[in-house]
């Protein structure tokens, strides 16, 4: 304990003269929560000595302290009013204030059963009452939803990610691993704070999101990327995992707290009465096969990883083999787990290019048809045909990297460095160019380069030959020409415009012009 405590205050560097402390303690010293808790100790004790708390079990329970904070509860109105009264003469006899702006009054209800309209004072102060108030970091809601603390904690989250983010840019090198520990570090537990108390099966909602949303950015892939197939590559397993985790390992505490503890009396109470918290755990106990564990006293937790681990890898593989977008995935993909190609250390780009391709998002013509344009209209996989080589062939990841004849120069160059020689199946062909990482990326980047040039020069030419379309139509609209040329145009029209700009590239355009200047000088003789 303290004696004789003298201190000092530091201005500028200069000391003032040294002066006794005869009450309080040091700023951060750790005796301070003890002496706290042993002087309000008094007060915990008046407060739970009469019946106006709730009932649990056998006893009645009128405060719960936390630390400088202190809850009130009472199952009348009546009640509560009588515990603020007791509150209000302890302070007044040992000189204590209490802040009334934070102090709050909560009605726990359903949402059919109206909030009382009751006032409540502490001394002279009217009490405002609530339906949110944050306790411990958790917003609590008057109906006990969980959903309010989840879109409260979005803020945080935000943050969170906005830090790791801004360290990823600045360490231009980070690996796929740095970055998952720090997320697991700084903003998993954020979005799974507080989750053990409302049990394993809360939706995560937000959480989820917010895992998919930093994954995608990452392989920087689009919103249309399949999340199974990104999650799957960077062999992360869903946020309800860690909120399972939590759960057990809350059970496990209450399982070793001594019996006549509040929250171990709480925890025996929702046992023994088959509450939802623990249905629900019993659930997910039974869904991964060790059930049986309940009844100890423990969960192990290792062997409870573990069978978690196999049940949502089971699940991936279910959701996998149920996207018909992932056709292409299901050759080459077998485990839920972190690839080479997210760990090694690819240019972006690169990176970006080989995980569309595996996640179904490459904008190939087999990708757009699955949105179909504007009206979202589903077109056949037949009708997805490969614009850039001859024949009716579809425009799939398969074609892409092994058939089409457009690349022909380029697979050449690649084929001996990518393991292509010889009679190969697909799936040999898939493995081998993820085998060799840094050869796959630049042979990714050389097919989209190709084909991104190609498409540069049909739009530059799409637009030349409208420019030129205009130019013929404005010669006519200024010399009011009838007759022939109108029958021209009409055609014109339709050859290249009406067959969504597929027959402008046919068009001769020499032949076309020697026609149209031909009916021109028709037309000005007949006048």
């Amino acid at each position: 304990m303290y004696h004789c405590t003298e201190n000092s205050v530091s201005i500028n560097g200069i000391l003032s003269g040294w002066f006794v402390t005869e009450s309080g303690v040091k700023q951060g010293d750790n005796l301070s929560l003890t002496l706290f808790a042993i002087y309000i100790n008094e007060l915990l004790q008046e407060l739970n000595s009469g019946d106006d708390g709730v009932t649990l079990g056998d006893d009645r329970i009128a405060v719960l302290a936390y630390a400088d904070d202190i809850v009130l509860l009472s199952e009348t109105t009546r009640g509560l009013q009588n515990l603020l009264r007791k509150l209000q003469q302890w302070c007044r006899r040992w000189h204590i204030i209490v802040n009334c702006g934070k102090t709050k009054v909560m009605h726990f209800c359903n949402y059919q059963q109206p909030q009382t309209d009751v006032q409540f004072k502490l001394g002279r102060n009217i009490l405002d009452i609530v339906n949110e108030y944050k306790y411990l970091g958790v917003l609590m809601h008057f109906s006990l939803r969980y959903t309010t603390h989840l879109d409260n904690i979005t803020k945080s989250r935000k943050r969170a990610v906005g830090r790791i983010i801004c360290k990823y840019k600045l360490m231009t090198d980070m690996g796929a691993k740095t970055f998952t520990t720090l997320f697991q570090s700084q903003v998993v537990p954020i979005l799974c704070y507080g989750n053990s108390v409302w049990g394993p099966t809360t939706k995560a909602g937000e959480g989820e999101k917010v895992l998919q949303l930093v994954a995608r950015f990452y392989l920087a892939l689009p919103v249309s990327a399949t999340r199974v197939a990104y999650l799957g590559d960077m062999g992360w397993t869903p946020l309800e995992m860690e909120w399972t985790l939590n759960v057990v390992r809350l059970y496990n505490r209450m399982k070793k707290m001594l019996p006549e503890r509040v929250t171990r009396q709480v925890f025996d109470y929702v046992v023994e009465n088959e509450a939802e918290w623990y249905n629900n755990l019993v659930k997910v106990l039974d869904d991964v096969g060790i059930l049986a564990s309940v009844t100890e006293n423990k969960i192990g937790m290792r062997i409870l990883k573990e069978r978690l681990e196999t049940f949502y890898a089971n699940k991936w593989k279910e959701h996998v083999t149920g996207q018909s977008k992932l056709h292409t995935y299901q050759t080459f993909k077998k485990e839920l787990k972190m690839e080479p190609y997210v760990m090694s250390n690819l240019p972006l780009n690169q990176r970006t290019l080989v995980a569309s391709l595996r996640c179904g998002c490459l904008p190939l013509q087999i990708e757009i048809g699955q949105w179909g344009g504007e009206h979202s209209r589903s077109v056949p996989v037949e009708e997805c045909i490969c614009e850039l080589c001859v024949g009716e062939h579809v425009e799939d990841e398969g074609h892409f990297l092994f058939h089409c004849e457009y690349y022909w120069e380029i697979r050449v160059d690649f084929a001996e460095r990518l393991g292509y020689t010889g009679n190969k199946s697909e799936v040999e062909k898939y493995e081998n160019m993820f085998a060799r990482l840094f050869i796959c990326g630049k042979y990714m980047a050389a097919l989209w380069g190709a084909r991104k040039r190609w498409y540069e020069e049909k739009e530059s030419k799409k637009l030349k030959d409208e420019a030129w379309l205009q130019m013929i139509e404005d010669e006519f609209a200024q010399k009011n020409y009838k007759g022939p040329k109108t029958i021209m145009l009409e055609t014109i029209q339709t050859d290249t415009v009406g067959v969504q700009h597929e027959s402008l590239l046919r068009v001769n355009q020499a032949e076309l012009e020697y026609e149209l200047e031909k009916l021109i000088v028709e037309n000005e003789m007949i006048l």
